[in-house]
């Protein structure tokens, strides 16, 4: 018999905001940060999501492409944005050695291998998921990274175990502006019987509908309001 009443106790604000806020913040880590420390001319934005942002480097890492006359800066900022190298009592130590373009390690000291763990768990912080060297977007969660440690991909609505999808799948849809995709199957039940289906899915999408694709298929620019 279902429940005349319910009790709905969850504080649905708190899910609200915790989503605003982690929007807000890759905003800020966009605009605040990397606009500011590094020039448009050594990165590119790839695709940004709730809690992550891919993007292209005219380097091998972010540091290298840092503004010159901003790095000191950039190293007194850092543990506002990434997850702490050094404790407190080495963190000048840190900055230093740096700037003079050396290695840090922080397992020398017991108490920097601790902060790094501590801030590897900071939510706010930004840390390194991937590092590759070919990037596909086609729309939202819907991409293809390649790398030297292997590959990694999104194909939101498509079982990843059933179809095989290769950087080819979405370079062919890129260049062709025709959606592919691939077939699902599984089980389900209406409660009293257990059925298998079969469902063909167009979930490599060349349609992208949050901002306008220019000319040459690739590049994007803002949606005009």
């Amino acid at each position: 018999m279902a429940k005349k009443k319910i009790n709905w106790s969850l504080p649905s604000q708190i899910g609200y905001f915790v989503y605003q806020y982690a929007k807000l913040r890759m905003l800020e880590f966009h605009f605040d940060f990397l606009d500011k420390f590094v020039s448009r001319a050594d990165y590119q934005l790839l695709e940004m999501d709730t809690d992550s942002l891919y993007m292209a480097l005219s380097a091998s890492t972010l540091e290298e492409v840092v503004r010159p006359e901003l790095r000191e800066q950039f190293y007194q900022v850092y543990n506002q944005w990434f997850p702490a190298q050094a404790c407190d009592q080495h963190e000048a130590a840190f900055q230093n050695t740096r700037l003079a373009n050396a290695l840090w390690d922080a397992t020398l000291c017991q108490a920097c291998t601790a902060r790094v763990h501590y801030d590897k768990r900071t939510p706010g912080l930004f840390k390194t998921e991937y590092q590759g060297n070919a990037f596909i977007g086609l729309c939202s969660k819907t991409y293809f990274c390649e790398g030297d440690s292997g590959s990694k991909f999104s194909s939101k609505g498509l079982n990843k175990n059933q179809n095989k999808l290769t950087k080819e799948s979405y370079q062919q849809v890129l260049l062709t502006q025709e959606s592919g995709g691939g077939t699902n199957t599984g089980f389900k039940t209406d409660g009293k019987s257990m059925f298998t289906y079969s469902q063909t899915r167009k979930s490599l999408s060349f349609f992208y509908i949050k901002r306008v694709i220019a000319s040459d298929g690739v590049s994007t620019l803002p949606t005009p309001v």
